[in-house]
C-alpha cells in the first residue's frame, strides 16, 4: 500500500521537466539516452515496437520510478493501480503495484512503479534489470510488453553518475553539454 501511495505522490513531486525529456531520435530505436536537470535525472530508451521505458531519479526522493509508456495503451485511466509482474531475462520474477498515468507527455499513457533501492528487493532489481538483455511485464497472467534492453547497465551507471553530479552540487543539465545518446 505504501509503495502505490509513494510512485503517485512521486509523479506528482516529480517536476514535469524531468518527465518530458525528449526520447532518442526516431532513428534511434533501442538506444538509451541520460538526461538532467536541477531536480532530477532521466535514463530512457524508445524501443521498435513503440515502447518507452524510463528509469527516473529525482533529488530527495528514496526510490526510483520505472515508466513503461505505450501509444497504444489508450485504455488505461489515470490514477488506476495495476499489480504488475516483472520478468528479467535470466533473473527473478518482481511484483510491483503501479499506478498508470495518462497525461505525462506525447510519448502516450503508461504504468509507474517505484523500487526502493534501500530496500533488498529494489537493489536486487537493480541490479538484474542492469545486466538483463529483456523485461517481460504481465497483469494477471496476462502479457501486456515483452521488450528487449540491452545497455540497462551502462544506462544505470550513467543515472547515477547524474545523480551524484546534482548530489555533490556540480553542474546541472542547463550547464553541462548534453549526453549522447548511449550506444547498445
Amino acid at each position: 500500500m505504501v509503495r502505490p501511495l509513494f510512485a503517485f505522490l512521486a509523479v506528482a513531486a516529480f517536476p514535469s521537466a524531468a518527465l518530458s525529456q525528449q526520447a532518442p531520435a526516431p532513428g534511434a530505436p533501442g538506444k538509451w539516452a541520460v538526461s538532467g536537470s536541477a531536480s532530477g535525472c532521466i535514463a530512457h530508451t524508445t524501443l521498435p515496437q513503440g515502447t518507452i521505458v524510463s528509469v527516473l531519479a529525482g533529488t530527495g526522493q528514496e526510490s526510483l520510478l520505472f515508466l513503461i509508456q505505450n501509444p497504444s495503451w489508450e485504455s488505461l485511466e489515470d490514477g488506476s493501480r495495476h499489480e504488475l509482474a516483472v520478468q528479467l531475462d535470466g533473473g527473478s520474477k518482481f511484483e510491483f503495484e503501479a499506478i498508470a498515468k495518462t497525461e505525462l507527455d506525447s510519448d502516450g499513457p503508461g504504468l509507474m512503479f517505484a523500487v526502493p533501492p534501500g530496500e533488498a528487493d529494489g537493489a536486487r532489481f537493480i541490479a538484474e534489470f542492469a545486466k538483463a538483455g529483456g523485461m517481460a511485464v504481465d497483469e494477471d497472467g496476462e502479457a501486456i510488453a515483452s521488450v528487449r534492453l540491452t545497455g540497462g547497465g551502462s544506462a544505470m551507471t550513467e543515472l547515477a553518475q547524474c545523480m551524484s553530479r546534482l548530489w555533490s552540487g556540480g553542474a546541472t543539465a542547463q550547464q553541462a553539454k548534453p549526453r549522447a545518446a548511449i550506444k547498445l
